[in-house]
């Protein structure tokens, strides 16, 4: 990724981070500010995933191993943080969350990245042209766990421990949702699934404890309806944009 694009990405990540900052400034609001940390931290576990399902074309349902992981690891010297307030956990959550996904949206936009698209779209063809391809996928591995686990660090703070839920196979299954979700083939396709399936989470809860099965039929509604993710279907609707 070089020249105008790697600046218009920066720019886009700068002004983001900062109206996300600028607001608690205006408003403050618990609940919204609870759900920009868990949202940091399932953009970054999501789209991380999306960087083996998307580019690469390998789904992995043990991606909560390295999400736990990062939890796990990031817990053991947590006591030693100064964010013990909301608003300080607040922001740093976002400024890691905006930072992480602009280096996640440089590996994919990289010469890498097109090789991992061309090993998703012809593998053979990719092995012909001289592409190593158990080391190509090695390293989709290494960076998308390494990710995974930065989200997972964000995910310790915010529930202020480490859990074995964070590395079970479920948890893993919610960062396919959410990728599925928002769109498999545009990079902000995760994050925009992870907002949804955060949201739809905290309004189903309030009225019925079988939360997975509503999340179940709108996953199969996506799945069979619009057969792709929200902003994928955006994309076919407005070509040219993504």
């Amino acid at each position: 990724m070089k020249g105008r694009p790697a600046l218009r990405d920066a720019v886009i990540a700068a002004i983001a981070l900062i109206v996300v900052l600028v607001i608690p400034l205006f408003h403050r609001s618990p609940a919204f500010e609870d759900f920009i940390i868990r949202l940091s931290a399932m953009a970054l576990f999501a789209t991380s995933l999306n960087l083996l399902v998307g580019n690469t074309g390998m789904v992995s349902f043990g991606h909560g191993m390295f999400y736990g992981l990062g939890a796990y690891a990031f817990a053991l010297t947590m006591q030693m943080t100064d964010l013990s307030l909301q608003l300080h956990l607040y922001q740093f959550c976002a400024v890691v969350a905006a930072l992480g996904l602009l280096a996640l949206r440089h590996v994919s936009a990289s010469p890498f990245g097109q090789t991992l698209r061309m090993i998703r779209d012809n593998e053979n063809r990719a092995s012909f042209l001289g592409v190593v391809l158990w080391r190509a996928r090695l390293w989709a591995f290494t960076i998308a766990g390494a990710f995974a686990g930065l989200g997972g660090v964000l995910a310790a703070l915010f529930v202020s421990g480490a859990y074995p839920e964070l590395a079970d196979w479920p948890n893993s299954g919610q960062a396919i949702f959410a990728v599925m979700l928002g769109g498999i083939k545009s990079f902000l396709g995760p994050v925009l699934g992870a907002a949804i399936l955060l949201a739809l989470n905290d309004v189903v809860t309030r009225f019925t404890e079988y939360h997975g099965l509503v999340l179940g039929i709108v996953i199969l509604a996506f799945a069979l309806g619009l057969r792709r993710g929200v902003l994928d279907f955006l994309r076919l609707a407005w070509p040219g944009r993504s």
